[in-house]
């Protein structure tokens, strides 16, 4: 009975796949019938993973400590809103969403086992996956040059990938993928030796993560997609990539944390630079905020670079508020509807505030909080990146990371120009109840944790503790 639990915990997903290819098959049901089918099987596998969260079929290659389990949980609600919130683009377009569901359930199941995993060859593996998943995803976008020239990039970005995690692997040795032995075989070896043999899976990763200058496999993507595949690449993979990202820096990359720190504070410069240039040349939403999410991206980068218990704990804390705040502004976005279209433009959203100033608060809240304005807790992140700053006496990078600021507010000063202080040029179709559902909820949620910062640290605190001792 023990084993079968773990095999219901473990593969539950996978029914729900077969479930809604079974019903496309026998019937012709309705975007909202296929939704409905996968939003019930994520919290049917919400509910198996709390009652059988200690039954491991494969201790030697997944772990269940309480960090994964937490992350995996907040992932599968992020799907399910995600999910809820895409129902309204199919409705509009009239489009089958049974596939968009699959692709959904499966993504689930990869993030599910990535973040439990202490297996490289299983990481690499469902990190193949996950790229393979998420170009067919990048496919219900709408068929015009830009799309196609930027998935063809995608495509090949991710051959290329794939041909990176095969070459850590094999430098690693079978023998050696699991995380303990990969930080003992990483001591035996010279130093250029080390980073030939863990570039590839750290590239990928922060490619993956959206991590400039890799940034442009999300960047590129939000402003030709539609509406729900943006989203997805926003905020729905971000504490599963994370995560992994923590961990081997911690298991397997810790004996390198000081050469390494370096490299992600570099790589964290380039990120607000290029965050704060990129938000300010754009006229597409999406691609606006998309920039203001890699300056964000960059600071918690440069926050977490040391790699100690403290810097972990501040950044698993400002990752929840930035995955809630990316739902919170495409959750607006939804909310951007003109005759049954999605309007992205800037020059499309005039006087916006005039006819849903609600929307428009919550998003310009949203927007605060994504450029670090205090006393939103995005602030703390860069309080915290400023205060080592200065106990380092690193003046230059001080003066890069106040420019930057700077030039990053003059991006949101031209948005909220545009929707609070400009004439309403667009009929803007009627805004939906669960928008402001979705939106209500989010910044109560938000309110509270930020109310309620020492208990959120604390246990974040507790839960790291297995996986960062």
């Amino acid at each position: 009975m023990e084993i079968l639990a773990g095999y219901v915990n473990v593969f539950f997903l996978l029914a729900g796949v077969l479930v809604l290819s079974v019903r496309r098959i026998w019937s012709d049901e309705s975007a909202k019938g296929y939704i409905a089918v996968a939003k019930l099987f994520i919290v049917a596998d919400l509910l198996s993973l709390i009652f059988f969260y200690d039954k491991n079929i494969w201790p030697e290659y997944m772990s269940n400590d309480a960090f994964s389990l937490a992350v995996y949980i907040l992932t599968a609600l992020m799907m399910y809103v995600w999910l809820s919130l895409s129902l309204k683009w199919f409705t509009a377009s009239g489009l089958p969403s049974c596939w968009f569901c699959v692709l959904a359930l499966l993504l689930l199941f990869c993030f599910k086992i990535l973040v439990a995993t202490v297996n490289l060859g299983i990481m690499a593996a469902i990190l193949t996956a996950i790229l393979l998943l998420q170009y067919m995803l990048l496919r219900f976008s709408q068929e015009n040059e830009e799309f196609h020239n930027i998935s063809g990039k995608y495509l090949i970005n991710t051959a290329l990938c794939i041909v990176l995690l095969g070459v850590s692997l094999y430098l690693f040795a079978p023998k050696n993928w699991s995380l303990a032995n990969a930080f003992a075989f990483i001591q035996t070896l010279p130093m250029p030796q080390i980073f030939i043999t863990i570039g590839g899976l750290l590239v990928v990763l922060l490619f993956m993560m959206g991590i400039a200058p890799l940034h442009f496999g999300i960047t590129d993507i939000v402003g030709p997609a539609v509406l729900p595949v943006a989203a997805y690449f926003t905020f729905v993979p971000v504490m599963a990539l994370w995560t992994t990202f923590i961990k081997l820096n911690v298991k397997v990359f810790a004996s390198l944390s000081t050469r390494l720190e370096s490299f992600y504070v570099c790589l964290g410069i380039i990120c607000i630079i290029i965050g704060a240039i990129g938000a300010n040349s754009s006229r597409n939403l999406r691609r606006i905020f998309a920039f203001m999410a890699l300056f964000n991206l960059g600071i918690l980068l440069m926050v977490i670079a040391p790699f100690n218990y403290q810097s972990v704990v501040y950044v698993v804390c400002g990752l929840l508020f930035y995955v809630l705040t990316c739902l919170g502004v495409y959750t607006v976005f939804y909310g951007f509807k003109s005759q049954g279209e999605y309007l992205s433009t800037l020059n499309t959203l005039y006087g916006f505030f005039k006819v849903r100033p609600f929307m428009a608060l919550t998003l310009f809240f949203f927007l605060l909080s994504v450029t670090n304005v205090a006393p939103l807790w995005g602030f703390l992140n860069l309080w915290e990146l400023l205060h080592r700053i200065v106990a380092d006496k690193n003046y230059l990078l001080m003066i890069v990371v106040f420019g930057t600021a700077l030039l990053l507010l003059s991006a949101l000063f031209q948005v909220s120009r545009t929707i609070f202080f400009t004439k309403k040029s667009t009929n803007f179709d009627r805004g939906e109840f669960s928008v402001y559902l979705f939106l209500a909820l989010n910044l109560l949620l938000q309110m509270w944790l930020m109310l309620n910062a020492g208990a959120l640290s604390e246990t974040v605190n507790n839960l790291l503790s297995e996986m960062v001792s």
